[in-house]
């Protein structure tokens, strides 16, 4: 027991205990991803992120109080089970690029709203437009980063990436979710990957003259009811 003891107080058994316990961790949460330890992994990361990147957010929200008199905007995003959920985004006057402009999500991360990775992100009027025959991705939450993003090289169809959408529920993990964020990190730092068009699905479905301009509002208004029933149910519960 003596000479145990003595190993673990050595250089080499301190490496071998903390190799040991990070593999204990990691077999834990790996096992335990699908039940809580991902949304204890976004609430963790998400607030580190937040913490780290807290300088960033003080020089952007100062910039857009400046050049557009307010700080933010808010989207509403289509979320688990079609929740409603309203998130922060620095405000479009300020003259943020996209990618910097989002960075309040990492709010919507910590408080539960949304997840790193997950169904790409839907505003809630988007989540209308979407077929029937895709709705098993709003089975999770949708995520900062875009599950399907390992699966195309280059910019995919709608329809496609919804497909994929559809299968993160069922096969995620933790060791897909790592994958996904490295291959993603990868391909920004090379320069490659592939980004959604601007306007979103809406745009998307009005070039292709499959939404007009009519059915645009139908959908609009259909959103603002299914947000306002839902939170009348919220206040019925609460």
């Amino acid at each position: 027991m003596k000479a145990f003891l003595d190993f673990l107080a050595s250089p080499a058994g301190i490496a071998v205990y903390c190799i040991v316990a990070v593999a204990i961790v990691v077999f834990f949460f790996s096992v335990n991803y699908r039940f809580f330890a991902k949304r204890a992994l976004d609430v963790i990361f998400g607030a580190l992120l937040a913490a780290v990147t807290l300088p960033v957010l003080g020089v952007c929200a100062a910039v857009c109080r400046y050049r557009a008199g307010r700080v933010f905007d808010y989207i509403v995003i289509a979320g688990r089970d079609g929740e409603p959920v309203k998130a922060r985004v620095f405000c479009a006057g300020g003259g943020l690029g996209k990618r910097i402009s989002r960075l309040p999500l990492l709010l919507s991360v910590v408080t539960g709203g949304l997840s790193f990775i997950g169904p790409a992100l839907l505003t809630y009027t988007e989540s209308v437009l979407v077929p029937e025959e895709y709705s098993a991705r709003f089975d999770v939450r949708p995520g900062l980063l875009a599950a399907a993003s390992e699966s195309f090289d280059s910019q995919p169809e709608y329809p496609e990436l919804f497909a994929a959408d559809c299968r993160y529920p069922e096969r995620y993990s933790l060791w897909r979710d790592v994958r996904t964020l490295f291959l993603r990190l990868f391909r920004a730092l090379r320069g490659e990957g592939w980004r959604l068009e601007p306007g979103g699905y809406i745009a998307s479905l009005q070039t292709s003259g499959k939404l007009n301009e009519e059915e645009l509002v139908e959908a609009e208004q259909l959103s603002r009811e299914e947000q306002l029933e839902y939170r009348r149910r919220k206040m019925r519960v609460g």
